[in-house]
């Protein structure tokens, strides 16, 4: 017995969701992973003393870098990556709604 096709339709946009959802949540998890790594070194910089040096990873070498500019650029991609993680969940949110109204029609029709 093969299906109608409006019913094979509505199955093919249901798994290219599925599949955008997945998507999305694989980049919100690697999002959400930045984020602790940037709230960490945030972090670490808090109680580090002015005086002392900090360097930065630059390819293959270390340059020093003052502290309160780095707090600042850390503080900066926080916000980014906050952002960013709110829009994917909110794209998620609406995938989600779009998966279950399309199941909720392919239960009706099957």
């Amino acid at each position: 017995m093969s299906l109608p096709p409006q019913l094979q339709d509505k199955i093919a946009t249901l798994q290219r969701l599925q599949q955008n959802l997945e998507t999305l949540m694989l980049q919100r998890q690697q999002l959400e992973i930045e984020l602790r790594s940037t709230e960490s070194a945030l972090s670490a910089l808090e109680d580090y003393p002015k005086e002392s040096p900090v360097f930065r990873i630059v390819g293959r070498i270390m340059v020093k870098v003052d502290v309160e500019k780095i707090k600042e650029e850390l503080g900066d991609r926080r916000e980014v990556l906050k952002l960013r993680i709110n829009s994917i969940s909110k794209q998620e949110s609406k995938i989600r709604e779009k998966i279950e109204a399309i199941q909720n029609e392919i239960r009706g029709k099957a």
